[in-house]
Order: structure tokens, then sequence, then C-alpha cells
């Protein structure tokens, strides 16, 4: 997976998750987003990468801890809640 493929899912993901209550994740083909990756260089990517790591500590660490309390739902392959616990791991990555 190239830098930045899963940070810009989870940067968008998460801001969705954010705005509202019981947020659904909607699920998309991961392999159709990521279909013109190849032709980017790895420079290229690493500075997306670390752009969009250093927004996404921004925003995460400009939440609320009550943010991090939201449950939301994973239709599809993972057909499950998502618990409070997996957006604390989130900004635990930060």
């Amino acid at each position: 997976m190239p830098p930045g493929r899963l940070r810009g899912r989870v940067a968008f993901r998460l801001r969705q998750a954010v705005a509202e209550e019981n947020h659904t994740i909607q699920p998309f083909d991961q392999d159709r987003w990521a279909a013109t990756y190849a032709a980017y260089d790895t420079q290229s990517a690493l500075d997306v990468f670390r752009a969009l790591r250093g927004w996404n500590v921004k925003f995460i660490t400009a939440q609320p801890a009550e943010v991090f309390e939201k449950a939301g739902q994973s239709p599809g392959a993972r057909g499950d809640d998502i618990p409070p616990r997996s957006w604390r791991l989130w900004r635990g990555t930060i």
C-alpha cells in the first residue's frame, strides 16, 4: 500500500465520523480508488504521507475527548458496530 493511501482514507472517514452521530462508514472499491497510484513516484508519495499525517495530527488533537467516545457502524465485510475503543486507538496512533 503506497504511503498516503491509508492516511487519505482514514482522514476522510475520521472527519465524517466527527461530523455525524452514529456515523456509518461507506464502503468503496479500494482497488479503483488506488488504480493510478503506480504512476506516482516515491518522493511524491512520501510528501503526501507527511502532509496528511501532519494535518491529521492537528485535526485529531483539536477534538474534544467526547468525540472519541462516539459509536459508529461499519457495514459490509466487518458488518458490526465501531466501538468507541476504535476511535481512541486511532487517536493513539498520532
